[in-house]
């Protein structure tokens, strides 16, 4: 067996296939279509009797008596893969293999290969069967993203869509139901969608600006549940149309995470849409925060002509580094996400999918019979612990490059699911016409809260409604009461039609104007600015051309003797016995999050919290002197570290928090590094943007008896520093210091090896960040607790281990 072919059983053992799921090249055939690679014949085989449907990036093939072998071959008849047909007498893949490997389809899937690659668009054909019995299909053509088909396929389908009342109600004589139908894609599949139009008594009857909401959560399209993004849109003018990925809600097709068949389920999505008689000027925007907001991002790279502008929140930049961030398993929000899409998706459904397809929808109870085919991506995830080539066809930092659409951006610096990595794209929007970013101390969901409605709505107005923006009196008059209700508040305010207010109906003057402002807008200590405690909102406000801030300098303090973070580098006069400091892994940091009794409660206005502190011998921390003046961060940093372990591998997890003058502690920022994947990607790094490559041909230990250096990342994060408060460094195991996020422990239960840290003057350890000169500080310190996604705690001094006495 080859090394390549072990490496894929062994995945199909880890997720629980019997191990005959899995033969290897080389292993005995089966006739023409073989058990094994090599070249297969298949001149004089009948023609197999079976549906081949070829899509983007993937085929599906039904009509094949179960447990059947179908094997693909190449133009030259390659084998590439055997796939062992399921109950249904169906198979479907999206991936092949690096070496021919037969694999069960049905019930848990893997992936059929051993770092990702999805398969390319050419020519194939199948062979259906073995010995006497295979026969084999006529040659198909596997298609790319930018393979278009005639646009007559959007041409053709006419949408309806139902009027909703600004508070919810339907008029009279109308059914949620009148605006449910299916989309359908170029490769045929029906896509479950929800069309809704504003209120027509206070919006008219249309043409509407129009938005799309394309997503992999089950209630996307359910004519009896509206997303956030949708409902805030349609109240605010905007027809909305909810659109569940393939393989989701009542939606054809198996599911997948952010692939290439969904990118091109976008496209077609946004030209049928675009195309409909009550759409305004032919063009539609998209919303949506979270998944919505991440495919938004994967829509416009496909450049869709339908297509006006995006406004994606809270989004990740690369699906494997969100699994593996820094290269230590995320067990925590990433592994349930994915767990919960792989359910919502499964053959049934849940809820009212499976009522669905068990009532009198057809096309959604057909649907379903392809989720069996369905891969588990968490636990496929799970076994590439090197970052796998072909992720690079999901990474969102070069993807975004290609859009062409205005877009407004916005994140949570301490983001709890999606994490802060957002803020590493602001400048790589290349082709964008026009990028608009907010930014802020917060939380998740702050993308919908009153803090940044007008803001998303200005931009919406603009550039999908081609209209000056002025909200109508009756949602001025109550919408802030329904924002209210939803972020646990008494009351909020929201800002003024002020392009309205100066311009008039002039949409070129207000656009001018819009666009001669400093399109970064960075909000800071959200949660301390309005009237309430933990209401988002904050003290000041500051606005920049670029993130990084062209403004911003750096700041360097170095890790010193006796807990010390200092301004000076180590000089070469320090004793034998100074210049390390040891500590050793936690075992239980990893499962240790910063929720209190309540857990974690999306939309509190102050989380409760309990936030644990690492016992004795087991961190390091670094604290500087009292500020002498304010201090202002904005921007990304870097942790220069010298590291050295009694294990071959450690997941080193550095924290940047605030010690205040009366000894309490605020969170600022973390950042984690697998020690093997220290090694620098050079192409992508920028300054104190560090990038690793993760790959495995990178991948080194931690040579026995020696001090390595690592550079750690430290994601961008804005917060005015006053003087008198200290700023603190603590070097740990991945844990304890996070809401969301858990982390896999590296080490087997039971092993807690000692690792060390070096402040010498040939090995400097120190840390870096990007400070914004000349900003006014408002006086005052806010509560504990009120800053929104930064937990507080009363601090604890830690006495640093020597390298014998770790503890």
């Amino acid at each position: 067996m080859t090394k390549g072919s072990r490496r894929l059983c062994a995945a199909a053992l880890a997720l629980g296939l019997l191990a005959s799921a899995c033969t290897s090249e080389g292993d005995d055939g089966a006739g023409a279509s073989g058990g094994g690679g090599g070249t297969a014949d298949v001149d004089g085989l009948p023609a197999a009797d079976v549906t081949v449907i070829p899509g983007t990036q993937e085929v599906t093939i039904t009509g094949i008596e179960p447990t059947t072998p179908v094997t693909l071959v190449d133009e030259e008849g390659t084998r590439l893969v055997t796939l062992v047909s399921d109950s249904a007498g169906q198979a479907h893949t999206a991936y092949l293999p690096d070496e021919h490997t037969t694999l069960e389809t049905g019930g848990e899937n893997i992936l059929p290969t051993g770092d990702g690659t999805a398969m390319a668009p050419g020519t194939y054909r199948a062979i259906v069967g073995d010995g006497d019995d295979a026969a084999v299909t006529d040659e198909f053509v596997v298609t790319g993203i930018d393979d278009h088909p005639d646009v007559a396929l959007y041409e053709d389908q006419d949408l309806e869509g139902v009027p909703i009342g600004v508070l919810g109600a339907l008029p009279e004589g109308t059914d949620a139901e009148d605006g449910y139908q299916y989309l359908e894609m170029r490769d045929g599949t029906l896509l479950s969608a929800m069309v809704r139009f504003p209120d027509p008594a206070v919006y008219g009857d249309g043409p509407y600006p129009t938005v799309v909401e394309y997503s992999g959560y089950d209630a996307i399209s359910n004519p009896e549940g509206e997303q956030p993004g949708s409902l805030i849109a349609r109240a605010l003018g905007f027809a909305t149309v909810g659109v569940a990925m393939r393989g989701t809600g009542c939606s054809g097709g198996a599911f997948d995470v952010f692939s290439a068949s969904q990118q091109a389920d976008a496209y077609d999505v946004i030209e049928i849409v675009g195309r409909q008689p009550w759409v305004k000027g032919e063009k539609v925007g998209m919303v949506g925060l979270s998944y919505s907001g991440i495919t938004q991002l994967y829509t416009a790279a496909t450049n869709p002509p339908h297509l006006a502008a995006i406004t994606p929140q809270s989004v990740i930049v690369d699906p494997w580094m969100q699994q593996w961030p820094g290269g230590v398993y995320n067990t925590g929000f990433t592994r349930q996400w994915l767990g919960e899409r792989d359910a919502q998706a499964a053959s049934g459904g849940v809820g009212w999918v499976s009522e669905r397809a068990e009532g009198d929808d057809e096309v959604c109870a057909d649907n379903m019979v392809l989720r069996s085919q369905n891969v588990d991506f968490e636990s496929l995830g799970r076994s590439l612990e090197n970052r796998p080539p072909d992720a690079a066809g999901r990474d969102l930092r070069e993807l975004v490059r290609q859009i062409d659409v205005p877009v407004y951006l916005t994140g949570a610096f301490q983001d709890e699911q999606t994490g802060p990595l957002f803020t590493g794209i602001v400048d790589h929007f290349d082709e964008a016409p026009l990028l608009r970013t907010s930014m802020w101390n917060g939380r998740h969901p702050d993308g919908y809260s009153p803090m940044n409605t007008m803001e998303w709505f200005e931009f919406l107005s603009l550039y999908v409604a081609d209209e000056v923006p002025q909200l109508e009196p009756l949602i001025r008059a109550g919408l802030p009461a329904e924002l209210a209700k939803n972020f646990g508040l008494a009351d909020v305010t929201l800002g003024p039609d002020r392009l309205a207010e100066q311009f008039g109906d002039d949409l070129e003057a207000a656009r001018d104007f819009y666009e001669a402002e400093q399109p970064v807008r960075v909000v800071f200590e959200s949660g301390a600015g309005e009237n309430e405690p933990g209401e988002p909102g904050g003290t000041f406000e500051l606005r920049f051309d670029t993130w990084p801030a062209a403004e911003a300098t750096t700041r360097t303090w170095y890790l010193g003797n006796e807990g010390t973070l200092t301004d000076e580098p180590p000089t070469g006069d320090a004793l034998p016995d100074t210049g390390y400091d040891a500590y050793r892994h936690d075992p239980d940091a990893g499962e240790e999050d910063f929720f209190g009794e309540k857990g974690y409660e999306l939309l509190v206005p102050q989380w409760d919290v309990d936030w644990t502190q690492f016992p004795d011998g087991r961190s390091l921390s670094y604290v500087t002197e009292p500020l002498g003046e304010d201090l202002v961060l904005g921007g990304p940093g870097a942790l220069t570290l010298w590291f050295g372990s009694d294990a071959e591998d450690a997941d080193v997890q550095v924290t940047l928090t605030e010690v205040r003058p009366d000894d309490t502690e605020v969170l600022l920022q973390s950042s984690w590094l697998r020690m093997s994947h220290r090694a620098i990607d050079d192409e992508t790094t920028d300054g104190l943007r560090i990038e690793h490559s993760y790959t495995e041909a990178d991948r080194a230990p931690i040579p026995e008896g020696e001090m390595v250096e690592a550079q750690m990342a430290i994601p961008s994060v804005a917060a005015p520093i006053r003087a008198g408060s200290r700023l603190r460094v603590q070097i740990a195991t991945p844990g304890r210091n996070h809401g969301t996020w858990l982390f896999e422990s590296l080490h087997p239960d039971g092993e807690e090896p000692t690792h060390l840290v070096a402040h010498t003057a040939d090995m400097p350890s120190a840390i870096t960040l990007s400070v914004l000169p000349d900003v006014e500080v408002p006086s005052g310190i806010a509560a504990c607790g009120v800053l929104r996604g930064q937990p507080c705690r009363s601090y604890v001094p830690t006495a640093n281990a020597s390298p014998d006495q770790p503890g």
